[in-house]
């Protein structure tokens, strides 16, 4: 039964969300045994069935694209929204890790941010740009919330920023860029400074480098070529290649 319903999302035009649902599917039968609430011998029904081939989303903002979208997230009266957007794109953090993040976590003086619980498994220390400290500094501190994007609760942080997002896709007029496709734009402007892969991925908190190769490797082969191009340059002038 999982399996014709997983064909028949899939071959009804929407592989991608037959892939998701079944990946939510998994879990839940997961969390059922973990929690004994099916017998063992019914495991997980959904284990065997794969995923559909998926290729990897390269969407990132274009050069002529910026302008507008820093327009519309500057435009923002929430300075929280506003803030959170902006710093998405400062350190290629992903959302739900930077909505996460503690006042502790933050240390103004060696200009760092901890991530905890991130999908690598480990917690990263990214080096902050003093834009980025500055942007931090213009963030409200909430008495009895720990949060660096606080909620009305001192529990939990401000989880929801669709409406925001919306509102900034809309007034950018960039109607298919998702919120990912920021951290997705950092990196990229990182590869095209010729920054090695490998060091992407540590930025990025990449746990295998294939992922970083997959969304990248283009990117990189460009930037090679524009290393290239300088080399040939220096080389024309009769000059050894020199660093800039």
């Amino acid at each position: 039964m999982i399996r014709i319903w997983f064909v028949g999302l899939t071959k009804g035009g929407h592989p991608y969300a037959a892939n998701r649902s079944l990946q939510a599917l998994k879990a839940f039968y997961n969390w059922l045994l973990s929690e004994q609430l099916v017998p063992e011998s019914v495991g997980n029904p959904a284990r065997l069935i794969k995923l559909n081939p998926e290729r990897a989303r390269q969407r990132y903002v274009r050069d002529e694209e910026m302008p507008a979208l820093l327009a519309a997230i500057d435009a923002r009266h929430d300075p929280v929204a506003r803030i959170y957007f902006r710093l998405i794109l400062e350190t290629g953090a992903r959302k739900s890790e930077l909505i996460a993040a503690r006042w502790n976590d933050y240390d103004a003086d060696n200009k760092t941010l901890t991530l905890r619980n991130t999908k690598a498994g480990h917690d990263i220390t990214l080096a902050m740009s003093e834009s980025a400290c500055a942007l931090v500094a213009e963030l409200p501190r909430v008495d009895g919330s720990p949060w660096i994007f606080p909620s009305d609760s001192p529990d939990e942080p401000r989880f929801n920023f669709a409406r925001e997002w919306k509102e900034i896709r809309d007034a950018s007029g960039l109607q298919d860029l998702r919120l990912h496709d920021l951290r997705r734009t950092h990196g990229a402007i990182l590869v095209r400074a010729g920054v090695s892969l490998p060091l992407v991925a540590a930025r990025l908190g990449h746990k295998d480098i294939t992922t970083t190769q997959q969304h990248y490797a283009p990117l990189e082969t460009e930037a090679q070529r524009a290393l290239a191009e300088r080399v040939s340059a220096a080389l024309s002038r009769g000059l050894p290649p020199v660093a800039k």
